[in-house]
Order: structure tokens, then sequence, then C-alpha cells
């Protein structure tokens, strides 16, 4: 670091603090309230001003070992301090110093992931895919549910990972580019039955918990998707951004291969899953036969490859219920009807069983609900088959492939063409490439969002204003003397709630109103259907509380920004009707005052509603009168408390304030805030003095 810039640091710390004279002799009394937050940085702060500080404290041990002293660290830091008069000022300690380096440069690198997250949404609406899960690479290994089976290897019988280049020629796993066969659409068991097996047929029992393989096939249904975007864009426009980088669904499913070379008898095979949105793919040698193949999981699962002739059934447990959590289920496993979800007896093969008995609490509770889970499951298993789930098991908790039958000296190969795909219906059933898949994706997404806004998304939250005028005096926020705690943990919060030049949540004014769907529709433009207003409602309905933001607060404010919006669905008088609502950001054009004196304070207020039962706030030239109201109310209070400023206001133009406790309807509501050293009734007494200013003006 130059000298330059370590003696601006230090003057920047020592302005921070402020002359001795400058203390209020009144011990701070904290109030128990919630302070405001500062924003994310806290914590990244509080654990960079650790590091830093155990660093220093480390160097400076290490200086002393070496024959130095701490005067010695004093006087080198002094030494570094330049032209800075020490003699008159009480030197910063190292922590102070290191934390305000490392307070500039998070700033710094919050203003530039904010820049470059706002840059990548207006590129892009809809969010790249998630990565896809690393696979493990080594053979087998054992996880807190199980054993885990790496790639390139299949789970077996035994337990033992089987190579999978030692069962197939040239075998690829399934992936995302695997060619599969045309789809075909089967329904699920109506009842919670399966075939029974065969006399003359072996039993092939599979139970994996999870899949590994990403699958080549992708499943949508409109409601999926209307969800989807309404979670994504509720989200957006509540953290004061138009829709862009969207995490929306995309309907991805999993593979298992499933490779048989048991030929000893037709086979029935049962693959079962705890997870969902499975896709077993069936690889099966020369001379096998299967004769029928049952699908058990909680969720949607599919079938492809090489089944012959066999039939096939599945269930998808959760159409039966018994979705409960089984750690707090106490009942017996007869109690529970068709309780199909697979799950896995725990055994010694999970990790979890080791950590139960060193005595790890979760690990044991962990246990006890997939054992209960585990008997609830082997009840409804004995009764339909007539057998126990153990009977004939190959289980594991996640794999890409399992092997049916023993290995042989002879490898087989593929057939070239793929089989057919037999998933349950959807709306959109998307196979191909991942990257043809992954257009479509965004085509979806993309054209629905387009009809509903009306034209461009980019437009929801509209720009920040300026609403002409001179700026305020910029309020005076140095010279706070504040200990190394203080600073930690209210960092900033000063500057923030004072800036003239950032937008933020510390000052805000609301507006609140109800619109139908025909208010936000063009004039020819036909009505959506019911299942897209909501996604309609939140893409329009903010852009039209913008004019609010200078037809009202050009009163208080220089300039404005939609902080956040929100829009809720209601049934109003027989009518569908969305309440729309928008917080502004304002930086203001008045002088909040100077805050340098106070010593440890903190930022209390008073909230006001309006009194004049003539004035509905309807209209932006009473809502401009109540700001004025309030403004002259803090006036009043910056002449006793030094400094004041508007910090909510709210407007309710189609209900009466929240606030509202009388038999008067007031659709305005403000709050004005001071920053003083507080005592246990000062909040009280500000709001008695506010009440009391508020209520003079308002008299006629």
């Amino acid at each position: 670091m130059e000298q330059d810039d370590f003696s601006d640091r230090l003057r920047r710390i020592e302005a921070r603090k402020g002359p001795s004279d400058l203390q209020n002799p009144e011990p701070a009394i904290r109030s128990a309230r919630k302070r405001k937050s500062s924003g994310n940085l806290r914590p990244t702060l509080i654990i960079a001003t650790m590091l830093f500080g155990a660093i220093g404290a480390m160097w400076g041990i290490l200086y002393m070992e070496r024959g130095g002293s701490f005067s010695d660290i004093r006087d080198k830091v002094a030494a570094r301090a330049g032209g800075l008069d020490l003699g008159f000022m009480e030197l910063p300690s190292f922590q102070e110093v290191v934390f305000e380096s490392a307070m500039d440069n998070q700033q710094e690198k919050l203003a530039e992931r904010r820049a470059a997250e706002a840059e990548a949404r207006a590129r892009t609406l809809i969010a790249p895919p998630r990565a896809p899960r690393e696979v493990p690479t080594e053979p087998v290994a054992t996880a807190r549910l199980g054993t885990v089976f790496g790639a390139g290897y299949a789970a077996s019988q035994s337990g033992t990972p089987i190579a999978l280049d030692s069962i197939m020629v040239g075998f690829q796993p399934t992936g995302p580019d695997t060619p599969i066969g045309a789809p075909e659409f089967f329904e699920y068991n109506s009842e919670c039955t399966l075939r029974p097996v065969g006399t003359a047929e072996k039993f092939i029992n599979v139970n994996v918990g999870y899949a590994q393989n990403e699958a080549p096939v992708q499943t949508l249904d409109d409601a999926v998707i209307h969800a989807s975007l309404e979670d994504a864009i509720k989200e957006a426009i509540g953290d004061g951004h138009s829709p862009g980088m969207l995490s929306v669904a995309r309907g991805g499913r999993s593979a298992i291969d499933v490779i048989v070379t048991d030929t000893s008898a037709p086979l029935y095979m049962m693959l079962q899953t705890l997870g969902g949105n499975i896709i077993w793919n069936i690889h099966a040698a020369p001379g096998v036969e299967i004769a029928h193949i049952a699908l058990v999981a909680n969720a949607s699962s599919g079938l492809t490859g090489n089944i012959g002739d066999a039939s096939f059934e599945a269930i998808r447990a959760a159409d039966f219920g018994n979705q409960m959590d089984f750690y707090s289920y106490r009942g017996e496993p007869e109690d529970l009807e068709c309780m199909a979800r697979p799950f896995r007896k725990p055994d010694e093969s999970w990790g979890a069983w080791a950590g139960a008995k060193r005595g790890n609490t979760l690990d044991g509770n962990l246990l006890f609900m997939r054992d209960n889970g585990h008997d609830a499951y082997d009840h409804w298993f004995t009764q339909t088959m007539g057998f126990d789930s153990a009977e004939n098991l190959l289980s594991a908790n996640e794999a890409g492939a399992v092997l049916v039958g023993n290995l042989s000296s002879e490898l087989f190969s593929a057939p070239d063409a793929p089989g057919t795909f037999y998933v349950e219906r959807h709306d959109h059933i998307l196979t191909g490439p991942a990257a043809a898949r992954e257009a479509e994706t965004i085509r979806l997404y993309s054209e629905l969002v387009a009809q509903a806004a009306g034209g461009d998304h980019r437009g929801t939250i509209p720009e920040p204003q300026d609403l002409g005028g001179a700026l305020a005096e910029a309020a005076v926020v140095g010279g706070q003397r504040r200990n190394f705690g203080e600073m930690v943990m209210n960092n900033n919060l000063v500057e923030e709630v004072v800036s003239l030049t950032e937008l933020n949540g510390h000052r805000t004014a609301s507006l609140s109103q109800w619109f139908t769907m025909d208010d936000m529709l063009a004039d020819d433009e036909a009505m959506p259907p019911e299942e897209l207003r909501d996604i309609y409602a939140m893409l329009r309905g903010p852009k039209l509380l913008q004019a609010f933001c200078k037809d009202t607060l050009v009163e208080i404010a220089s300039k404005c920004s939609m902080y956040r919006a929100s829009v809720r669905s209601f049934n109003r008088n027989d009518m569908d009707a969305f309440e729309v609502r928008a917080d502004f950001a304002y930086i203001p054009n008045y002088a909040i005052g100077d805050v340098t004196r106070i010593s440890n304070g903190e930022f209390i207020s008073a909230g006001l509603r309006d009194q004049l039962t003539g004035r509905g706030m309807t209209s932006p030239e009473d809502r401009r009168s109540f700001l004025a109201d309030i403004e002259k109310v803090c006036d009043e209070l910056r002449k006793e408390y030094g400094n004041c400023l508007i910090d909510t206001a709210k407007f309710f133009l189609d209900r009466p304030s929240p606030r509202d406790d009388s038999a008067e309807v007031a659709q305005g509501f403000g709050s004005v805030s001071v920053y003083t050293v507080e005592t246990r009734f000062e909040e009280g007494n500000l709001l008695e003095k506010a009440e009391e200013i508020l209520a003079q003006i308002q008299t006629p």
C-alpha cells in the first residue's frame, strides 16, 4: 500500500471517530428493536475482519518475538501515516485500518457483481441450466444413505462394482445426447396392485435410491411452466428488476442403465426407486427373456431400451397418498394402505450407521425415519407380491448402471436402433440432442413471457427517473466516534440512510392500487386464459404505477426508482382483480441534517397517518399535500434533533391504511426518522412530538 493511500485511510477513520469533545455524555442505551438491515455485506465483512484481524495479530506477535514491542508497531503505523499530527488524535487500531480496507474492497466487489448481474439479466431471459452434479469416479464409495457406485461401473447383487467395459462392447452410459426412440404413452396403475410372479418366472428385485445419468429427454406440462414462471417473475419484481436470468423448471429426467445377462428363466423385473423422473434403459444380452417389468417409484418413471415382448406396468406411489414424514410416524405398517414408496432398509453399508453408533443424533434420526418407511413399504410389498422386499435384492443408494445376472466372459453389444420410449402423457416431450432441447425450452418460456408482457419484458420495472430540481445539501456523516465492534455490526448504515446518491431501501414511498385484467390489456387485445392472468398482471401491473414516481414524489425527491413490486390476485366484488403495489426508493430534495455529533446512535421512527378525512389520496395533489405535511413535521423535529428524514410513505388508493384503528378512513401513512442516542423512552417521545406537530399543521 502506498504511503499516501495509507494516510488517506487513516484520515477517513479519524474523521469517522471525531474529536473527543463531540462525544455525547449520555450513555447509549440500545433499543431492543431490530435494526434496519445494511445489506448482504455484513456477514462477509465480519468474516473478513476476523480473518484480517487474526493475520494482524499473528504479524504483531511474530514482530514482538523478534524483539519488537507494541510501541514499535505503533511507531511504524505512525510513520506510515505521513504528515498526520498524531499528538492531537487517538491512533486508529490496526483492526480499524484493516476493516476500512476490507469494507472498501467488499463495496467495490458488490458494485461490480450487481452491475454484472444487471447486464446478464438484460441480455438473457432464461438462465442456463444448472451444471450436472459431478458423478464420483471411484468404483464404489460409502455415503450417508448407503453405497454409491462410480461412473463407468455397474452395481451388482453382491455389492461388487463391475466395470461396464467388461460387460459390453463399446458401451456408452445413457447421457444427454443418447438417441432415444419415439414416445409411447402409458397410464399408471389405478389400483395399488401388481401382476403376480408366474410360476416359471424368476423374480428380479432392483431398488436404487437415485440415478446418476442425465437422460436425453425432458417432459414439461403447461401447468408446471406457468407455475415456474410465476415464481420466477414474482421473485424478480420483488427484487426490483425486470425479469431476466430466470431459473425455471426444465422437466429434466435422470436415467439408469439396466444391463441384463441372466438367461436362466423368463424374468419378472421389479425396478424401484424412491426418487422420481427416472428412465430405466434396458440392455438385454442375447438369450435373455424378459416376461414382465414392474416400475415402482414415488413419482414418475419411464422405460426404454431392448425389452423384447415384455409386458410392463407402473405404480406412482404419490397417487395413493402416504407422503407423511416418517420421522414422526408412530403407527403400525398395516395402518397405511398402499404405502408404495420404495424405502430401502438401512444397514451397516450406510454412512449414517457408523455416525449413529458414535452418537450422532441427526444420523440416528435419519436411520429411524428410513427404517420406519421401509417397514411400511415392506408390508405393502409382502401383501402385494407374496414375499418380502429382501427377496433376491440388488440395492444401492446411487448408481448409473446395474447388472442383472452374472458377468460373462463374452461381451455383447447394444442394438443399433433405440427402443420405444414409454412415458406418461405430457404437454411437451422434448427429445434429441441437449442443445436442441435447451433451445426448445427457451422458446417455450420466451414466447409466453413476450405474450404476457405485451412486448418487451425488459420494461416491467421502469428505469430510475430524475425528477428535476436542485439536489439537497448532503448530510454530514463524518465525525462519528465508533468503537471497533460498532463498525463491524453497524457498518455503513448511517451513510446509506442519509446518502444523496444511492437509491436503497432505507427511504421508500409505496403505492397500492387495484386493477382488473381489462385495465392491463390493450383495447383490441383478447382476454388471456385464466391460468395465465397472474403472469400477465405481474408483467404489466408495475408499469401502471410508474407515474406515481413523478406526480407524487416530486414533492420530496430529486430522483426515484421502483425498488420492488408485488402483485396479488383476489376475487373482489365478484370480479377478478389484482392488487399491485410498488415501493419506490427516493433521493431527498430536502436537507436531512447533521448526524455527526451522536455517539453510537440509532435511527428511531415515528409513524403518522393522515388526519384530514376529506383527503382520499386518489389524486396526486392530495398525496403531494400529505407529503408536504410530513416534510413540515421533519422540519420541526430537525430543530431539536439536528436531523430528520421521511423514511416511509404509503398510499392505499383502494382501501384504508392498515395503521388506521379509528372509524375514519385514512389512506395515507408516513414515517419520519431521526438519528439520536435512544433512551428507553425516546422513541415514544418522538412519536408524541411528531403527532402533536402534525395535528397543529393539519388543524384548520
